[in-house]
């Protein structure tokens, strides 16, 4: 069902104000307009997707046992990888492609981990894969303020120290 554009709905967490509906074309208008990937962008994902092929292969990794430590790192990592795929891209396509790629990879690498011994393949860690990736490319394709953060260089100008 299509809205039409600008229709006011009541705010049903606050029941004060009106909350009006902005079409999704100009959420993602600034995402489709940002300018092609350059082929070096491919280095980051291949870096971080090496990391966790290396890391996976190992029986044991370091690191305090605190339970449940083991789902945030997978949430983290595989977020941070989707973010990475997604920028290859643009639009909503891209967000959804590079979401089926990581889980895809998120799945081979369990798979992975059963071969190894000490390590086990674990549906919980896919799911939680699963959902660092979603989060982080729902964020990515659908807040401007979250991807403008992202796609900001990093400015350091360091000082110099006065001289009395």
């Amino acid at each position: 069902m299509c809205l039409p554009e600008g229709l006011l709905l009541p705010n049903f967490v606050s029941f004060v104000e009106p909350v009006t509906i902005v079409p999704a074309q100009l959420l993602t208008t600034t995402y489709l307009m940002l300018p092609k990937p350059d082929r070096r962008q491919l280095v980051w994902p291949i870096a971080v997707a090496a990391l966790v092929v290396l890391a996976s292969s190992r029986s044991t990794v370091a690191g305090p046992r605190i339970e449940g430590l083991d789902k945030v790192t997978h949430f983290a990592f595989y977020g941070l990888l989707a973010t990475l795929v997604c920028r290859l891209g643009r639009g909503w396509r891209s967000a959804v492609w590079s979401l089926l790629v990581v889980s895809v990879f998120g799945v081979t690498d369990e798979w992975h981990q059963s071969f190894v011994p000490g390590r086990l393949a674990e549906v919980a860690d896919w799911v939680a894969d699963t959902l660092g990736a979603l989060v982080a490319v729902t964020l990515y394709a659908g807040w401007a303020a979250y991807r403008q953060l992202l796609e900001t260089p990093c400015r350091f100008t360091p000082t110099q120290p006065k001289v009395d």
